[in-house]
């Protein structure tokens, strides 16, 4: 019988371990960052609610899990579309949006036109 006990049933590559290692660095970061500066100034989206910078690395990271794991139920292997849909994905998290109090993203109802 085969022990389980170890790490040897992963699949861990060098792919594998630097992917967890860029989120567990992202996180320290962050985590640094907030100390050093707290709040992070909230701003108003493209999803139309009020995150801070910890929200909106937490959503581009889950929104990228869903991306990816969209594109390989649909189209399979390679991901390089994938990796262009989350790139597009986070320009559009991190651009559209302002501050408090300012005009939402083209999306938002405060901005459309009556």
């Amino acid at each position: 019988m085969e022990s389980t006990t170890g790490l040897s049933w992963m699949a861990w590559t060098w792919e594998t371990a630097a992917f967890f290692i860029a989120i567990a660095l992202m996180l320290a970061a962050m985590t640094i960052w907030e100390l050093l500066s707290p709040g992070g100034a909230p701003r108003r989206g493209v999803l139309a609610i009020e995150t801070t910078r910890g929200d909106r690395l937490f959503i581009s990271l889950l929104g990228s899990a869903f991306i990816h794991l969209g594109w390989l139920a649909f189209l399979g292997t390679p991901l390089w579309g994938a990796v262009a849909g989350c790139r597009s994905f986070l320009r559009l998290l991190s651009s559209a949006g302002s501050r408090r109090g300012g005009a939402a993203c083209p999306l938002s109802p405060r901005s459309v036109a009556v």
